[in-house]
């Protein structure tokens, strides 16, 4: 590592590109084997905070520190807290581009990230290309996670890796995998991801036409950045459903919608009578391994579609019947309103703790992140808006789980791996729950 040399003037500056292309960059983050890399496609014209931003996006890295770029030991160009701290004795990055510090095949760049766990990382020029029309900077290639944040540089980052590799964690081991972000795997590089969040950062759509109460939400967390990233990477207003999602997206709830019809006389525990779950079971496709499925008490699926269609205010229980109320029997048989009445409605829950958890559960879907981390993904989220104290337990996955059942139910996102509602139709209705009211009525 480097950052505590001795610096030099600042680096001599080519002119800009007189007809700028674009550039092939290969990022490379030093003093770790096997490599963690990076290859990017950018202009030429880019000016160096944008180069910072695509940087830290391409790695992975949550721009959550400060950062510089240098060339060779000359003085690192200044960035705005340099400005603010009242160092004003150098370049500022803001006023360079690439090519005036990028200009032949071979030059390099330093990039230094998060002074204190010191990560350095080595920008090489592989290449000059043509421009081609509205470029975008994406990412070509890679391999390899970046290290969590405030691991503690190489020495922290190796000892998480042992850990990982540990067949009996001792107990500090167990802490360091605890603390570790949901899903992480070193090995793991997912180039599709990488381009959404580098897109989502450089061309993010404007928040006008989010539900204040989100935007609310976002602002009060100590991650807020990753939240709004997570919120562009939805691309909320770009997809307007589809007939066919809407239709997908609300088709369990009309099935139970048609099969209450005029009315159920339940019995007197409260439970459908077992030939209205035995159907209900077989068209929702529930698995044979549940078991019989022919008493609700014992067909948790059912039981947790009637229960949120209750939540929702499309079903009522009165003098041991099940019946649709006035607004279930108007939504009941157009898949457009009903999609509309319930995207509007969520997320479900009786308190500030269950709604922050559903709306976490609805940004999550809503982003594509893998389901794999889904609970551990909002529970550490929770955690960051305030909800585990010190000296508190912390929040679990199971709690999660438990909260947002109702909100995962209606996105067809549930244990049972039902497959009656599409990848397509969940994903479109929690990308309209995100949506102020009079903007998904005018997408739909």
């Amino acid at each position: 590592m480097s950052f505590g040399r001795r610096v030099h003037a600042p680096p001599e500056l080519a002119e800009p590109a007189s007809n700028p292309g674009d550039v092939v960059l290969r990022v490379e983050l030093l003093g770790i084997e096997p490599v963690i890399w990076r290859r990017i496609r950018v202009g030429q014209d880019a000016r160096l905070p944008d180069l910072h931003t695509i940087v830290n996006a391409a790695m992975g890295w949550l721009d959550c520190h400060l950062h510089s770029f240098r060339v060779e030991d000359n003085a690192p160009f200044l960035t705005n807290i340099d400005l603010i701290e009242g160092s004003d004795a150098g370049i500022h990055e803001g006023s360079v581009r690439v090519s005036q510090v990028l200009c032949s095949v071979g030059d390099e760049l330093m990039y230094d990230y998060d002074f204190g766990d010191g990560w350095e990382h080595r920008i090489t020029l592989e290449e000059i290309l043509p421009s081609i029309e509205s470029t975008v900077p994406h990412v070509l290639d890679g391999a390899r996670a970046c290290p969590p944040e405030d691991c503690g540089g190489i020495p922290g980052y190796g000892e998480l890796l042992r850990a990982r590799q540990a067949t009996s964690p001792d107990e500090h081991q167990r802490m360091l995998l605890d603390w570790c972000p949901p899903g992480w795997d070193p090995e793991r590089f997912d180039v599709d991801r990488h381009n959404r969040v580098v897109n989502a950062l450089m061309n993010p759509q404007p928040l006008d036409d989010v539900r204040p109460e989100l935007i609310e939400l976002i602002d009060s967390s100590a991650t807020r950045k990753e939240l709004l990233v997570t919120l562009q990477m939805t691309e909320f207003s770009q997809h307007p459903p589809t007939e066919q999602e809407m239709a997908d997206a609300v088709r369990p709830f009309q099935l139970l919608l048609d099969a209450v019809d005029d009315g159920v006389t339940l019995s007197k525990a409260g439970w459908l009578p077992p030939t209205v779950v035995k159907r209900l079971a077989t068209t929702l496709g529930v698995p044979s391994w549940i078991g019989q499925n022919n008493r609700e008490q014992h067909t948790r699926p059912v039981q947790d579609y009637r229960r949120t269609l209750t939540h929702l205010g499309l079903l009522k229980v009165r003098k041991g019947e099940l019946s649709r109320t006035q607004i279930g029997k108007k939504l009941s048989g157009d898949p457009r309103e009903l999609f509309f009445y319930i995207a509007m409605k969520l997320p479900l829950g009786r308190d500030d703790f269950d709604r922050h958890a559903g709306w976490l559960c609805l940004l999550h879907r809503a982003a594509g992140i893998p389901d794999s981390t889904y609970g551990d993904w909002v529970a550490d989220q929770l955690m960051l808006l305030g909800w585990a104290p010190p000296g508190e337990s912390p929040v679990s996955a199971f709690e999660v789980y438990e909260v947002t059942r109702d909100t995962a139910c209606a996105l067809g996102r549930d244990a049972w791996e039902l497959s009656i509602v599409s990848q397509e139709g969940s994903l479109a209705l929690a990308q309209a729950a995100l949506l102020r009211p009079d903007v998904l009525r005018y997408s739909i």
